[in-house]
């Protein structure tokens, strides 16, 4: 039984902003709106500077909306469908944003480790946080969207590894 669930998660006293497919407000996008609970999208954070609504796709499919902060590199919320699982594993990429970088780049989510590779000169991790963000620095990553929330979908599995989705 597929249950609508937003997940929110307070950043802090101050909230500032992010991108994917960048929308002005969440309820003009079918496709992004549908992910809340009976289409209601949460005030909390939305009028604070520097916050972005990101309609996030990969494949060509929908699979979140994230109420995004760039300024502190981290997810006010995210809404998603909820499906019972048994867990799922872990997943060794970590997906970006590209238009967090550039306004024109793809508004499909990509392989961090795979932009930065075809960007070299290019530092991904300014409105966004990366993977190496956590490395040695005694933070653990949390999950907004936990892998174990997407039953048998391995490509929403994955994608839970998003930075975008981690606290």
């Amino acid at each position: 039984m597929k249950v609508s669930l937003i997940l929110c998660v307070l950043t802090g006293m101050f909230l500032h902003p992010a991108h994917g497919h960048v929308v002005a407000n969440f309820w003009d996008s079918p496709d992004c709106v549908k992910f809340f609970y009976k289409e209601k999208v949460p005030e909390l954070g939305a009028s604070q500077p520097n916050v972005v609504r990101l309609c996030q796709r990969f494949l060509n499919t929908y699979h979140f909306a994230t109420l995004y902060d760039t300024y502190h590199r981290t997810a006010v919320y995210s809404a998603y469908i909820f499906q019972t699982s048994n867990g799922g594993g872990r997943e060794s990429r970590w997906f970006v944003e590209p238009q967090l970088v550039n306004p024109t780049w793809s508004s499909e989510m990509e392989d961090g480790y795979k932009l930065s590779q075809q960007n070299p000169n290019i530092y991904l991790g300014e409105r966004q946080a990366l993977n190496e963000d956590y490395t040695n620095s005694g933070f653990d990553r949390g999950h907004l969207n936990p892998n174990g929330h997407h039953a048998g979908i391995t490509t929403n599995e994955e994608l839970a590894f998003i930075p975008v989705h981690v606290f």
